[in-house]
């Protein structure tokens, strides 16, 4: 069986934008997620601005954490278009 579509026809299909819009939308929620949580060691440090470090050090790991799960899917979804291609 022959492939008579271009680049150009996969990249416009369906499943091309389905895939290229999953890997935005993992990438707008770990944005989201990282600055809703900024406000929890900030809003908690008020009281003690002593753990304001710690609070921060606990925030990047969790974003740390949450980048690496979302990145996972990320690849997945980009592995898939590349796969078309």
């Amino acid at each position: 069986m022959e492939n008579n579509f271009t680049i150009e026809d996969i990249k416009d299909s369906v499943e091309s934008k389905w895939q290229r819009s999953q890997i935005k939308l993992c990438l707008y929620i770990w944005c989201i997620i990282s600055v809703l949580t900024l406000f929890v060691p900030l809003i908690g440090s008020i009281s003690d601005f002593s753990l304001l470090p710690i609070g921060m050090l606990i925030w990047i790991c969790w974003i740390f954490l949450t980048g690496l799960l979302l990145g996972m899917r990320m690849l997945y979804h980009h592995h898939k278009v590349k796969y078309l291609l």
